[in-house]
């Protein structure tokens, strides 16, 4: 019975700063297009923050990409497919709990 209060004391504590923590990453989406505005599928969106904020998305049929779970901070995404030379966007900035929609 011990250990049980135990457990419940240390979920207690651990919970809230658990859910806090999920509050405070940040999401970069959108849609990639070629030049005539084709959604395109497949595309490649890698992702670059820090060193440890690295991430490789794929658009889906209809051009859309989500990168999830970002920490804060300033990001460089470069997009490429077969259909044209790769984009690279830099300086985009996500803030705590943000979604940012890029085109």
């Amino acid at each position: 019975m011990r250990k049980l209060s135990h457990l419940v004391v240390v979920l207690g504590l651990t919970l809230p700063v658990w859910c806090a923590a999920a509050d405070k990453t940040a999401t970069i989406s959108g849609y990639v297009r070629n030049a005539s505005g084709t959604p395109q599928m497949g595309a490649m969106v890698d992702v670059l923050g820090s060193a440890l904020q690295r991430l490789r998305v794929f658009t889906d049929e209809n051009g859309f990409f989500s990168a999830k779970v970002l920490a804060p901070g300033n990001y460089s995404l470069k997009v490429s497919a077969p259909a044209f030379l790769p984009t690279l966007r830099d300086k985009v900035n996500v803030r705590a709990g943000a979604s940012v929609l890029l085109n």
